[in-house]
């Protein structure tokens, strides 16, 4: 019984000090400086993502003839 006690105090204490940390980093508004570099953070990510997909289009349109070279076709099959 004391034993079991014991292990519910120290998990109440430590459910209020988890918190206690969140409505104390709740409060705090962020300055414009850790707005600005989270900003960036997700820009950048963003930016990896879009160049990722955008390198995978390039390979795939390797395998498709250029515009030139179909523009050429069109022109001298309507010739």
């Amino acid at each position: 019984m004391d034993g079991d006690d014991d292990g519910r105090i120290v998990k109440r204490q430590a459910k209020e000090r988890r918190n206690s940390r969140s409505s104390r980093k709740a409060k705090e508004p962020l300055t414009r400086l850790q707005h600005e570099s989270i900003r960036d953070a997700h820009v950048q990510r963003r930016s990896r993502l879009r160049a990722r997909t955008a390198c995978k289009t390039n390979h795939a349109n390797q395998l498709l003839p250029s515009p030139m070279q179909v523009g050429t076709l069109t022109l001298s099959m309507g010739h």
